[in-house]
């Protein structure tokens, strides 16, 4: 019979690690900001028109190869076969030790996605949208307070959130995806050039998704295949995004988003559990309730 380890190794192949997971992410996002790169670079002729490239499929053929390719990767966890608990608990063995590895790059994150919001009011104060990019700070900055609270749960030498307070906090980053998106939609209505702004609804949906699995583990819907697929396609949009000559203030948003895409592999990958899920207890049938009597015509 195999050990655990060699079952935590057949788990997580083709990647072992949650630090290999997320430097294979990272190197997959600088491909995809390549691709975006020379996709802008190619879409525009000599008089800033746009042009037919092959760019233009190339780049969407990239999304949908790396998301098979990131399927296959959350089934090999079932064959392997492993699982994901329910929760972020008890996630890195030496947070005790160096817990600098896992708090740095969080903590990084939250202030680029915070310190981003603060530049994107600045710098839009005169855009004809600047209300809407209001909202989008807005939104952010309480993105930057959330994430970090809501990570203490994979650690352990940090106190633990209130659940009521975790289910509240899970809601901002779902609020700024959702407030982004309809700005993004208001700034592009007379675009014509869908692909100049695909990226960034592309970005904006998977970014949705993945924070809306999240907040199932606050709710009791834990979806955990799914929420490690989202974080794997959200982690590719977000660097593949940030080759777009944008708002510094987005940017910011952007690569902080990337981080914790990161960060949140990192979580997923090492809260592998070797052996199969618990299956669901069904509810128990309540017992018959004989049919009470009135004690007329029944008795005789």
């Amino acid at each position: 019979m195999p050990d655990n380890q060699q079952v935590m190794e057949a788990a997580a192949k083709p990647h072992k690690t949650p630090l290999e997971t997320s430097l294979f992410l990272l190197g997959a996002g600088a491909f995809g900001f390549f691709f975006r790169w020379i996709q802008l670079e190619a879409g525009f002729n000599d008089d800033n028109l746009p042009d037919p490239s092959i760019w233009n499929w190339i780049l969407p053929l990239s999304v949908l190869g790396l998301a098979w390719y990131y399927r296959r990767i959350v089934r090999s966890y079932a064959e392997a076969p492993a699982y994901l608990p329910h929760g972020l608990t008890k996630t890195l063995g030496f947070s005790c030790r160096f817990p600098i590895l896992y708090d740095a790059p969080r903590y990084l994150a939250a202030f680029l996605i915070g310190a981003g919001s603060i530049v994107l009011i600045a710098t839009t104060m005169l855009d004809k949208s600047a209300m809407f990019w209001r909202a989008v700070a807005v939104c952010g900055i309480l993105t930057a307070i959330a994430l970090p609270l809501i990570q203490n749960e994979a650690n352990g030498h940090i106190r633990h959130v209130s659940a009521g307070v975790l289910r509240v906090l899970s809601v901002f980053p779902i609020l700024l995806m959702a407030v982004w998106l309809v700005t993004c939609y208001q700034t592009n209505a007379t675009n014509s050039v869908v692909w100049s702004y695909v990226v960034d609804v592309a970005v904006i949906c998977s970014c949705m998704m993945l924070f809306f699995r999240l907040a199932g583990i606050f709710y009791g819907q834990q979806e955990s295949e799914k929420l490690q697929f989202w974080i794997m396609v959200s982690s590719y949009l977000c660097f593949t995004a940030l080759a777009d000559s944008r708002n510094l203030g987005l940017a910011m948003i952007l690569a902080g988003l990337g981080l914790e895409c990161l960060v949140f592999n990192w979580v997923t990958v090492a809260n592998l559990v070797p052996g199969r899920p618990p299956k669901k207890r069904s509810a128990p049938k309540p017992a018959p309730v004989p049919p009470k009597s009135d004690g007329g015509f029944e008795q005789l």
